[in-house]
């Protein structure tokens, strides 16, 4: 099972900007594969996907979009992808230590034996660093 998430600082909000920032990569990862495969119609459904399409259509021509459309793949934000972090997933593997060690028992729970955690944003060593530690209490190592 691969997931993205991150582990929030003490007193630290599930909506600020550095959560956005860590998951954003991987939860805007929705509207480049719905333009990719459905096209306008299909990213246009998604909230602010119109805005989000029309300023990628204003870069090139319909040839040359491609890799602009997956400009920043789960890896970073470029301005347009910025645009939709108010419209992405904020609660599934975010939260304290000890929320994210739960979410990790679900899944062995539901027969996941290997999860692959995919950490994105301007500090990876820290979402490295802080999973780790969440899957350490869930392990008690």
């Amino acid at each position: 099972m691969i997931v993205s998430g991150t582990v929030l600082d003490p007193g630290e909000a599930r909506d600020c900007d550095r959560v956005r920032e860590a998951i954003g990569p991987w939860r805007v990862v929705d509207w480049h594969n719905a333009y990719a495969q459905g096209g306008a119609e299909a990213v246009d459904a998604l909230p602010g996907g119109l805005a989000w399409r029309e300023s990628l259509e204003a870069l090139a021509p319909e040839g040359e979009r491609h890799l602009l459309t997956f400009d920043g793949h789960v890896t970073h934000l470029p301005d347009r992808d910025r645009r939709l972090l108010e419209h992405i997933d904020l609660t599934t593997m975010v939260g304290d230590a000890a929320r994210v060690a739960r979410q990790l028992s679900r899944l062995a729970d539901a027969g996941f034996r290997e999860v692959v955690y995919t950490p994105a944003g301007p500090d990876v060593a820290r979402e490295l660093r802080t999973f780790a530690a969440a899957y350490r209490q869930l392990t008690g190592q």
